[in-house]
C-alpha cells in the first residue's frame, strides 16, 4: 500500500488503531517493502509513504504518536537523523539510519543495512577475510557496505564520481574515481543507483573492469538483473542482486521493533522476485509472460517451474481447450481434425485476460495465426523457447503428439517452417536446449 504523507496521516487517524509501520522515501511507489514485511509478519500493517524533505519533521512528530516503527530509504537515510531523539552507535558511526523504533514517544535510529549485506554475502558463500573488495558509491548504502566488509576482514577500496568529497566522508580509506577502477578485485559491491529502475542502461563501471573478479554484489534489486549483473553472468562470475540484503535488513528491523521473524530465505526471496517481475510487467502494460515454441521445447515444464517458484498463475492453452472440449488434444485431432483444434485454440488465446501475474504455456501452433499473436502480446510478454529439433523430439517421446504421426521428414520440415514464425512473433528468444534453471534465469533477465 502506497500513500503520500497527507493521505497516510488521514488513513492512520481514521482506520489504524493498533499501531502501524511504514517506510518513507521519495520516490517510493516502487517499494516492495510492504510486501516483504507482510511475508515476514502476517497481518502486520506496513505501508509505503512518499514524503517530501520539508515533511520529514511532521512525519516524525506523527510517528511518535501513531507508529510502532518505520524504515527510511533514499534519499533520507542521513537527513532523518536530525529529527530523531537518539541514534545507536553503529548508525551514528555510519552517519545513516534506515530503521527507527518508536519507544515511549521517542524516536531511536538504527542501521540494519550493514547486517543485511553481511548476512547476504554469508548466504552467497563469500569469504571476506584477506580479500580485495571494491565498493562502488559513496552514499549511505556504501557506508554500510564498507563497515560490513571491513568487519569481515576485507581490504577495502571505494570508487565514486567525486573522490574529493568522498575522501572527506571516508577519512583514512582508499578512495578513487570510478574512471580509475582497475581489474582483479576479489569482490565488487555496487551501492550506486546505476542499473536501477529508470537507469537500466547504466553501470557504475564498464564490463572489462570485471576481469579477474570473483564475486559481484549489486544492492539494486529492481530490475533483478542489472546491467552490471548481466555482464558478470556473461563472464561466468558469481553474482547476486540486493534481495538477500533487503530481506535480512528487514528481518533485523522487525527484531528491533519487537520480535525477530523466522523465515525461509529462499521462499521469501522467490516471492519477492515474483513481485518485482509482476511490477515490471505491469509497467509495460502486461499481466504475465507467454512461452511459445515447437512441441518438446519445454514450454509446459518451464511454465510450471516458473509458476511454482515465483507465484505466477499457470495457464496452458492446450489444457484450456481440453477442459472446454472434455477430451484430450490427440482425441480432438482424431475426431475433428487440426482445423477444428486451431479454432478452439484461437478461442482459448483470445480468452487470455489474466487478472493475476501469469505464465502462459502456448500450444506449438498458437502463434501461427496473426490474430493470436496480437491477442497474446496484448497482455503478455511473448518469449520463444528455441530448442534444437533433436532435443524437442527426445522430450516429446511418449507424449502422444498428433503431429509426430506425420513422420520424421514432415516433422523436420514443420520445425524449420515454424522457427522463423516463432522468431518473428516473439518479443524475446531464449535458448531452451538447456536445463530449466538456466532457461528461467535467462527469462528473469528479460523482465
Amino acid at each position: 500500500m502506497y500513500f503520500d504523507f497527507w493521505g497516510f496521516k488521514e488513513y492512520i487517524l481514521k482506520h489504524e488503531k493498533g499501531g502501524a509501520y511504514a517506510v518513507i522515501g521519495n520516490p517510493i511507489s516502487h517499494s516492495i517493502s510492504p510486501f516483504l514485511h507482510g511475508l515476514l509478519e502476517e497481518g502486520s500493517f506496513y505501508v509505503a509513504v512518499k514524503a517530501e524533505e520539508r515533511q520529514l519533521e511532521d512525519f516524525c512528530d506523527f510517528a511518535r504518536e501513531r507508529l510502532l516503527g518505520f524504515n527510511v530509504t533514499v534519499p533520507y537515510k542521513m537527513d532523518i537523523m536530525r529529527y530523531l531523539d537518539s541514534v545507536d552507535g553503529l548508525a551514528e558511526s555510519l552517519g545513516s539510519v534506515n530503521t527507527v523504533k518508536v519507544e515511549g514517544g521517542k524516536l531511536i535510529g538504527f542501521n540494519t543495512d550493514a547486517y543485511g549485506l553481511s548476512m547476504a554475502l554469508k548466504q552467497c558463500g563469500v569469504e571476506l577475510a584477506g580479500k580485495r573488495a571494491m565498493v562502488l558509491g559513496g552514499g549511505g548504502a556504501a557506508r554500510a557496505a564498507v563497515f560490513a566488509l571491513k568487519e569481515g576482514g576485507a581490504d577495502i577500496s571505494i570508487a565514486v564520481r567525486n573522490p574529493i568529497k568522498a575522501r572527506e566522508d571516508f577519512p583514512g580509506e582508499k578512495v578513487m574515481g570510478l574512471y580509475a577502477v582497475e581489474t582483479g578485485w576479489d569482490i565488487i559491491v555496487n551501492c550506486t543507483p546505476c542499473g536501477m529502475k529508470g537507469q537500466e542502461g547504466t553501470s557504475a563501471i564498464d564490463e572489462e573492469k570485471l576481469s579477474g573478479c570473483g564475486f559481484v554484489y549489486d544492492a539494486v534489486y529492481n530490475p533483478l538483473r542489472t546491467k552490471l549483473l548481466r555482464a558478470a553472468r556473461r563472464r561466468g562470475i558469481r553474482c547476486s542482486n540486493g534481495l538477500d540484503m533487503l530481506i535480512f535488513q528487514a528481518a533485523q528491523a522487525r527484531g528491533i521493533w519487537g520480535k525477530a521473524p523466522a523465515f525461509d530465505l529462499d521462499a521469501v526471496k522467490d516471492k519477492l522476485a515474483g513481485q518485482v517481475m509482476a511490477q515490471r510487467l505491469a509497467e509495460k502494460g502486461k499481466s504475465g509472460i507467454a512461452l511459445c515454441g515447437f512441441m518438446g521445447s519445454g514450454k509446459s515444464h518451464i511454465a510450471r517451474a516458473f509458476s511454482q517458484r515465483f507465484g505466477f498463475k499457470l495457464l496452458e492453452t492446450d489444457a484450456i481447450v481440453e477442459e472446454k472440449e472434455g477430451m484430450s488434444i490427440p482425441l480432438i485431432f482424431e475426431r475433428f481434425g487440426e482445423k477444428y483444434f486451431r479454432e478452439r485454440e484461437s478461442e482459448a488465446v483470445r480468452g487470455l485476460k489474466p487478472d493475476h501475474p501469469s505464465v502462459v504455456s502456448l500450444g506449438g501452433g498458437a502463434v501461427m495465426r496473426e490474430e493470436n499473436v496480437a491477442a497474446i502480446k496484448g497482455c503478455c510478454l511473448l518469449i520463444y523457447l528455441d530448442a534444437p529439433l533433436e532435443v524437442c523430439l527426445e522430450r516429446a517421446k511418449g507424449v502422444g503428439r498428433p503431429l509426430l504421426k506425420q513422420g520424421a521428414a514432415s516433422v523436420a520440415a514443420l520445425y524449420e517452417a515454424r522457427k522463423d514464425i516463432y522468431a518473428a512473433a516473439c518479443d524475446y528468444k531464449v535458448d531452451a536446449g538447456r536445463g530449466a534453471d538456466e532457461v528461467i534465469e535467462d527469462i528473469i533477465e528479460l523482465i
